[in-house]
């Protein structure tokens, strides 16, 4: 049996405080961490309250930086 974990990328403009970043909160906490390697690439962190679990990865790409695709890929697998 194969144990490496799926890897689960989620893509966002902001972390906000608005129904879909509650969402992507919900579903990325209650994936079965054993199963799944979940990361969420974000823009701008926004005034959002909701608590990521240690388990969810949290990318960000900031406007102001240079966007190297080849470190960014490198970042995510």
């Amino acid at each position: 049996m194969d144990t490496e974990k799926t890897k689960i990328l989620h893509i966002i403009g902001t972390l906000g405080g608005s129904g879909t970043e509650r969402q992507l909160h919900l579903l990325a906490n209650h994936l079965d961490s054993s199963r799944y390697h979940t990361s969420i690439l974000y823009l701008n962190r926004g005034m959002g309250t909701y608590i990521i679990k240690e388990h969810v990865e949290l990318i960000e790409l900031s406007r102001g930086q240079k966007w190297n695709l080849f470190s960014l890929w490198y970042r995510i697998y």
